[in-house]
């Protein structure tokens, strides 16, 4: 007598179905144009990418004295 019974008999797998189609789609001309203001925004150094600002301090500011507050 085995140790398990099976309650149900084993069922194949299912094939994955493909995901569906896009709600929409982008034009050839709107994605060169993404791709072009990727590109020089990546372009810029990380100096003048990550440079303090105003804003940025001030959140800094915020979020040290909130850790040390908790």
């Amino acid at each position: 007598m085995p140790a398990f019974t099976l309650m149900h008999t084993p069922t194949a797998i299912p094939t994955p179905q493909s995901p569906p189609q896009r709600k929409y789609t982008v034009s050839p001309k709107v994605l060169a144009a993404a791709r072009a203001n990727l590109a020089k925004a990546n372009a810029i150094s990380k100096e003048v990418r990550y440079r303090p600002t105003p804003k940025r301090l001030i959140a800094c500011r915020a979020n040290l004295l909130k850790a040390l507050g908790a």
